[in-house]
């Protein structure tokens, strides 16, 4: 794999063409996203700081495909995985 240019915090670009690497967020078992970096280090700032704070709450964000909302409520015990999107893969 050739290294990456990187261009901003959120794009980079391969053979003259940019990339915008996302996140697939896993919540309750239901994948969401791709997201971008940018949505995903917002959502998982705002998720770190419920933890430390012991809150349950809510995030709620859009997701780039179609352009609907979502809100994810964290829940303590719940499991929330943050996987990196593989364009090669679904």
């Amino acid at each position: 794999m050739e290294p990456l240019e990187e261009r901003s915090s959120s794009e980079t670009v391969r053979d003259g063409e940019r990339h915008t690497p996302s996140w697939y967020v896993h919540f309750n078992g239901h994948r969401l996203g791709p997201v971008s970096d940018a949505k995903f280090k917002k959502m998982a700032d705002t998720l770190m700081s419920i933890v430390r704070e012991g809150k349950h709450h809510g995030l709620a964000f859009t997701l780039p495909e179609d352009g609907r909302d979502v809100c994810c409520i964290w829940t303590p015990g719940v499991p929330i995985s943050f996987k990196e999107a593989d364009s090669e893969s679904e």
